[in-house]
């Protein structure tokens, strides 16, 4: 079972770290500024989910031939990522409810909207768990799935 805690005044500091910014970075899309939050875990996994599909086919692509020439492996690629709607799916998982503004991203403005995405979600202030047997429950947890994240 779980229950609401009304009174955030009762809750311990180390846990009061982990809620979610109220504010999030300002980025803009067209003619359009949307604010970007940091994932919830969810959409957290989705983006990771993307980020495999995009090295894999960079890798297969990348190990065709040793003697291709950048421009022939990025022509590859580029090719590869729009067969594969790679980055429709990327303003997708990002931005399911931006409508058109999507098609309308310019290359400087999807360079800055994946460095915020990186910001927010891959450069986020590390929370240690205060809690020793919380810690420890954690780190087994990690070990049982498999997972090997690098905890500090």
């Amino acid at each position: 079972m779980i229950k609401k805690v009304d009174n955030i005044n009762m809750v311990p500091d180390d846990i009061k770290e982990l809620l979610l910014p109220d504010k999030g970075e300002l980025v803009a899309i067209g003619n359009t500024v949307y604010e970007l939050q940091q994932f919830p875990v969810k959409k957290y996994f989705e983006l990771l989910n993307l980020m495999s599909k995009y090295f894999t086919e960079y890798n297969s692509i990348y190990q065709e031939k040793e003697d291709q020439g950048i421009i022939e492996f990025f022509g590859k690629l580029a090719a590869k990522l729009q067969d594969l709607n790679l980055v429709e799916e990327l303003m997708d998982t990002i931005f399911p409810d931006i409508g058109e503004d999507k098609n309308k991203i310019t290359f400087d403005q999807l360079k800055y909207l994946l460095g915020v995405i990186y910001k927010l979600n891959f450069l986020s202030r590390n929370h240690q768990i205060q809690n020793m047997e919380t810690r420890a429950a954690y780190n087994k947890m990690i070990q049982m799935l498999g997972i090997n994240m690098m905890t500090a």
